[in-house]
């Protein structure tokens, strides 16, 4: 029994899970409130290409982004790009745990 008050205390008055559907819920709403990552993209030739993207994975050869229409752009980054860059920046909304 005393586990069961625990777990109230943890997640919420009423029924085990309901504050954690909760909170999930809050933070569903607060992705889709999220500005979106605006990626620049320079190739060799001087073009600027710009993208907003929800997600920005960058690997050794690629730059991957999950586009805010829900589309997915893959950049081969070895011999076509010069540079790119994200704003926000990857570490600036790392929150302290």
């Amino acid at each position: 029994m005393e586990r069961t008050e625990q777990v109230k205390r943890t997640l919420g008055e009423g029924e085990p899970g309901e504050g954690m559907q909760d909170q999930i819920k809050t933070l569903m709403e607060e992705k889709e409130r999220a500005a979106p990552i605006v990626v620049n993209v320079r190739w060799w030739d001087g073009y600027l290409e710009t993208f907003e993207a929800e997600q920005v994975r960058q690997g050794g050869h690629i730059l991957w982004m999950r586009l805010t229409n829900g589309q997915n752009r893959t950049i081969p980054l070895l011999q076509n790009v010069r540079w790119f860059s994200t704003d926000p920046e990857s570490h600036a909304g790392a929150r302290a745990m």
